[in-house]
């Protein structure tokens, strides 16, 4: 790749760190992106690991990972590259890029994440003279530069501190500049392990890595599995959150550099072969049961009743109706529908309805359909979503940009009950938080859901344990509303009790009818 464009990027300005409005989920996972962008510096020392020698990078050198969260294999994947080596601003540079993208359970449950770095080091001192980053998981790009083009960083980055570490046999102690503060980051050798990956076995040794960047974060038991031949690879870094455990093994090794050599083409030769049976597929079968890590299965009916300051406003009934395929894809059809309205009732309309094809994995939406004719008539509309290109249609008009991941209300009211918001041990904090993206009207918005604690709510005639959930969306206007919901505490994580403002939503009935 040319440095043309990147020279002209001094006229851009720092647009503020994006890490400082996310939690610790999100540094984790951006945390991840970059030290796993190091493994894009495929180095070898010119004579061993000596630490006096200068390490080579190996221009073009691209890295792809798989990085899983707790049993599911594919919460998000990473690309890295060593893209090329030349002048930044008339100064030696190389230029590394990363990648990181989370995709179904992780976008659902967690944040949208769509992080971009780059980092362009001195060949001669491997300090970082230029850094770009770029949140895309928002409805507009973030960015933010740290410029040392003039004035020499006195840390590394998270990519040059692994260079740096892969220099040194994967031990030693470095400041690191991040967030604004200077970490101390220790590397320390505890043992050897032997490590199966898509992109082959490799004898590794084992860093622990321990640094209050990490404990600010949340985030504990963080290892690197360096291997043991002349490149040092990063073939697997691992570490848990109290959300999960995540995990980024090597996937794939490409050497983008490599020009092919001409070879002469023989003649060739007529080869009879003998066409192989194509299998015939599976067809495909309704209303298929629902995996058993979601907390309800197909057919679950709950039915609301909705009051304002006590009074009657009517009945809500939400429903999993039916999986079939909707639009050649497996999908869970979710339905709302409102009845018989009450004296206090002021935003309903007497047919008021909603429906969502969701994946019946993540819970996320590819379409939805509201029919509203009371306060929220100007919600009525059919969206479609493409959680690939992180898209929503409207009307079957212009596609706005949202975070991959967004749900709508309809999915998110079953989508919290999966997520992982048992309350937390001690002081609340903003690491047990989980942060999720709703799509409403004509944009998206980002959602903070914060366990409290535990409470006694009446349900069927008996006090059932539920735990308290906070909803707060960074609009003053609508936090004043006090928006709670309390889950049961148990496996089903029932939604008991919903409350905003003056309106309440009380759970009381509980039925499973057949598929439809």
């Amino acid at each position: 790749m040319s440095f043309h464009f990147f020279l002209s990027l001094s006229k851009y300005k720092p647009s503020g760190n994006r890490h400082a409005r996310t939690g610790y989920a999100g540094v984790a996972l951006s945390a991840l992106l970059v030290l796993l962008g190091a493994t894009a510096i495929t180095f070898f020392l010119e004579s061993g690991h000596a630490a006096t020698q200068e390490p080579s990078i190996k221009i073009g050198e691209k890295l792809t990972y798989a990085i899983s969260f707790n049993n599911y294999d594919s919460a998000a994947y990473a690309e890295i590259q060593v893209v090329s080596k030349g002048k930044l601003a008339g100064q030696d540079a190389i230029e590394l890029s990363g990648k990181l993208r989370s995709v179904d359970l992780l976008s659902a449950a967690f944040y949208a994440w769509d992080d971009a770095r780059t980092t362009f080091i001195s060949p001669g001192t491997g300090y970082p003279i230029y850094i770009k980053e770029i949140d895309n998981s928002g409805p507009l790009p973030r960015e933010n530069v740290r410029d040392y083009l003039n004035s020499p960083s006195t840390g590394l980055d998270l990519l040059s501190l692994i260079y740096k570490v892969r220099s040194m046999g994967g031990s030693g102690s470095y400041n690191v500049t991040e967030e604004g503060k200077l970490y101390n980051f220790d590397f320390v050798v505890s043992g050897s392990d032997q490590v199966t990956t898509e992109a082959g076995s490799f004898d590794t040794q084992v860093s622990d890595v321990a640094s209050a960047f990490l404990t600010d974060q949340g985030i504990s038991k963080f290892r690197v599995h360096f291997s043991t031949d002349e490149r040092s690879l990063p073939v697997l870094v691992t570490f848990e959150t109290e959300k999960g455990e995540f995990s980024a093994r090597l996937a794939g090794i490409q050497d983008l550099s490599r020009t092919p050599t001409p070879t002469a083409t023989a003649t060739p030769v007529p080869v009879v072969t003998t066409p192989t049976p194509t299998p015939t597929p599976q067809p495909y079968v309704d209303n298929r049961e629902l995996s058993a890590d979601l907390p309800f299965r197909l057919g679950e009916r709950l039915e609301y009743a909705v009051s304002k300051a006590g009074a009657p406003v009517g009945t809500v009934v939400l429903k999993a109706a039916e999986r079939k395929l909707f639009q050649g894809r497996d999908s869970l059809r979710l339905v709302a529908q409102f009845s018989g309205p009450g004296p206090a009732n002021d935003i309903f309309g007497a047919a008021d309805n909603a429906e969502a094809w969701v994946n019946p994995d993540t819970l996320v939406p590819y379409s939805s359909t509201m029919q509203f004719t009371g306060a929220f008539s100007g919600y009525s509309q059919q969206t479609v979503f493409d959680q690939t290109s992180g898209t929503a249609t409207v009307q079957a008009g212009q596609p706005v940009q949202i975070p991959i991941g967004t749900h709508n209300v309809l999915s998110l009211a079953y989508a919290v009950r999966a997520f992982n918001l048992r309350p937390p041990i001690g002081t609340p904090n903003p690491s047990n938080d989980t942060r999720v993206a709703l799509f409403a009207g004509s944009d998206s918005a980002i959602l903070t859901l914060s366990p409290s604690k535990s409470e006694e709510i009446e349900f069927r005639g008996r006090k059932t344990r539920s735990d308290l959930i906070n909803v707060r969306t960074g609009n003053s206007s609508i936090d004043q509303l006090r928006i709670r919901i309390w889950l049961t505490s148990d496996g089903r994580r029932l939604p008991l009790r919903l409350e905003a403002g003056a309106y309440r939503a009380d759970l009381v009935r509980v039925t499973t009818d057949k598929a439809v």
